[in-house]
């Protein structure tokens, strides 16, 4: 179970690296886009088609974003950190390198759910601590039945003992046998048996209370996963209307036709569409890898979940 879960640590905590390095480059675009805007209304404010007030605009707009760079590129490196400390390699100097992507995945909840009951690790320690306290429920009824013991010996001496003159051995056989029963033992036997009956009646709850947790935890990260890939799809249209939003008011604005707010509007619309998109995939991954997880982490049963 604890690899298991480390893979899933690992698994996600790589992801989160992906989105500060997808919200680094977001930032690192919107500084260079607002740079070049702001070059613009200088040039443009020198040959009298732009007011100063344009100008003091694009700069303050630069200047709003630079710190959004520095504070992404923070989180890139704490991230960083972070997984290196996950892997225990906090010497080691490496970069991750990977993207954020959106792969679809149609899962069988059922299946999930009952290769979860058969797969995860607390599933077989439970129930195997449960056939334990059956053989201690047993042990205690054997007491309300008689034991018998016997024993057998083969004995030698020697008579140097008694007698410093003689060093001879003499040997001889040994058996014996003992019958116990304890009738009346005020009873202890029958509060032992009910205090272990008990105890196994509690773990075989404890098990069904945790069988219904698996399969809560399965419907739970399937759901969330179903979630994030419906945020997927809703964000990648916003994008693509963003981009579309941008270009437009690129070409107004070039051609004198709008304002520089209105461009840096739809510049701040998009990579808010971008970062939002980006956020959707790492947690439709995320979901993914917390599925696998929840089910038990067995690759074969993951596959026919989700063959189609």
């Amino acid at each position: 179970d604890a690899e298991a879960a480390m893979v899933r640590d690992v698994r996600t905590m790589f992801y989160d690296i992906l989105l500060a390095h997808a919200a680094v480059t977001v930032r690192e675009e919107s500084v260079a886009q607002l740079q070049a805007l702001r070059v613009n209304a200088e040039a443009k404010f020198t040959n009298g088609k732009a007011s100063e007030f344009d100008v003091i605009t694009a700069r303050v707009k630069l200047a709003n974003e630079k710190p959004e760079l520095l504070n992404a590129r923070n989180q890139h490196d704490v991230a960083l950190e972070g997984f290196k400390r996950l892997l225990n390699v906090t010497d080691e100097v490496f970069q991750v390198e990977g993207q954020l992507t959106f792969t679809p995945v149609d899962a069988d909840l059922a299946i999930l759910q009952e290769g979860a009951l058969r797969n995860r690790p607390a599933v077989h320690y439970l129930e195997t601590t449960a056939a334990l306290k059956e053989q201690d429920v047993a042990a205690a009824k054997a007491d309300y039945q008689p034991s018998i013991s016997t024993f057998f010996l083969y004995n030698g001496a020697n008579s140097y003992r008694f007698a410093s003159y003689s060093s001879d051995w003499e040997w001889h056989w040994s058996a014996g046998g003992a019958l116990q029963w304890n009738i009346l033992d005020g009873g202890l036997t029958a509060g032992t048996v009910r205090q272990k009956r008990l105890e196994l009646d509690k773990m075989r709850t404890d098990i069904e209370e945790f069988r219904k947790a698996v399969r809560l935890e399965v419907k739970q990260a399937y759901l969330d996963m179903m979630y994030a890939r419906q945020t997927v799809e809703a964000g990648s249209g916003a994008v693509e209307l963003a981009k579309k939003a941008m270009d437009i008011a690129k070409t107004r604005y070039g051609a004198g036709l709008a304002t520089y707010l209105e461009y840096t509007d739809a510049n701040l619309a998009l990579r808010q569409a971008e970062l939002a998109l980006h956020l959707a995939m790492r947690g439709h991954m995320n979901a993914v890898a917390r599925l696998e997880y929840a089910a038990g982490g067995d690759g074969a049963l993951w596959k026919r979940a989700t063959a189609k």
